[in-house]
């Protein structure tokens, strides 16, 4: 039986949490490069009582359709392009950033981002968006009134922080206060 549509926003994220975060509670190794064979992937996951019935296509219709574009698939082998909490760091190919990204948080974390700069935290990477308005959908996340942080990716480039390119998302090492400013709040 075809996995059913309105759980594949629950498998999505389902598929996020082991990709990204636990792929051993299924007992599934990521290559260094974060991917997986998408078809013991899809036999773990259909070990699961709840996901009984997913198929290979199912993972494709999620990974194609998802506006964010957290998955990709290649030949055979499927992965979680950012958001890792693992601790083998996932292996991205370097790119020249353009001239400024930005990054969206809560009011909150405003203060020590611009007295440490951006740090990964839990995360491998820091993750940062191409527009304000993503920058901004993301930081609504953890606060209704969000900040934005612009970053000047090509001066930090040029000072020797690596970034990468996971789908529309841009992933970085930590980043120096000295190439962050705070943007407006929202509504402001």
């Amino acid at each position: 039986m075809p996995f059913l549509d309105p759980n594949r926003e629950r498998l999505s994220k389902y598929l996020s949490y082991l990709l990204r975060h636990n792929p051993a509670s299924l007992g599934l190794t990521l290559d260094a490069d974060g991917f997986v064979s998408i078809h013991r992937l899809v036999s773990a996951i259909n070990g699961q009582r709840e996901w009984s019935g997913v198929t290979m296509r199912d993972l494709e219709e999620i990974q194609q359709t998802s506006d964010k574009r957290r998955f990709e698939i290649v030949g055979e082998r499927i992965r979680a392009l950012y958001g890792h909490t693992l601790p083998a760091r996932v292996r991205h190919d370097a790119v020249v950033p353009p001239q400024v990204l930005f990054h969206g948080t809560a009011r909150m974390n405003i203060q020590p981002i611009l007295k440490r700069g951006l740090l990964q935290m839990r995360r491998q990477y820091v993750h940062l968006s191409a527009t304000r308005d993503e920058a901004m959908s993301v930081g609504r996340r953890r606060d209704q009134s969000p900040v934005v942080i612009r970053v000047y990716a090509l001066k930090a480039h040029r000072y020797g922080i690596r970034f990468f390119k996971a789908g529309a998302v841009f992933l970085s090492e930590s980043i120096p206060a000295k190439f962050l400013e705070l943007e407006a709040a929202v509504g402001e």
